[in-house]
């Protein structure tokens, strides 16, 4: 896990200026185990950015490669933290999944994406995949 220390190292190493917010909001994020949406972290956040300011740290955290945005079931967006990103160029090829009893959304880190074959013209430069059914918490 991530100490206070190691959350500056990891902004510092991305560029970006360190500020109680990011840091707050990364440390969050590290914390939790499934992916949150921005209401779920401003309810934890202890300091009380506006939304633009928080629009603008989000935005700033997924471009340095530090966070990661995916959608879960019912379209809301949900921020995770990456995991050997680098700045405009994330690696978090993995598969999502969302569970219909507790509305979390999880990164299965360990699960890649299958590799698909398209016909020719096409290219790739993103792609989601987002299982859905019960998580393992909600199926005992």
């Amino acid at each position: 896990m991530l100490n206070e220390q190691a959350l500056r190292k990891l902004l510092k190493n991305h560029g970006l200026r360190i500020t109680g917010a990011r840091l707050a909001v990364v440390e969050i994020l590290k914390n939790s185990p499934s992916a949150l949406s921005q209401a779920d972290i401003e309810e934890q956040l202890s300091i009380k950015p506006d939304r633009v300011t928080l629009y603008r740290l989000f935005k700033d955290l997924e471009d340095a490669g530090i966070i990661h945005r995916l959608f879960d079931i019912a379209g809301l967006t949900k921020f995770a933290l990456c995991h050997d990103c680098e700045e405009h160029d994330h690696n978090d090829e993995h598969i999502h999944f969302s569970c219909t009893k507790c509305n979390k959304t999880f990164c299965l880190d360990q699960v890649g994406l299958p590799k698909l074959k398209l016909p020719g013209g096409y290219k790739v430069s993103n792609m989601h995949l987002n299982l859905e059914g019960v998580c393992k918490t909600c199926n005992v």
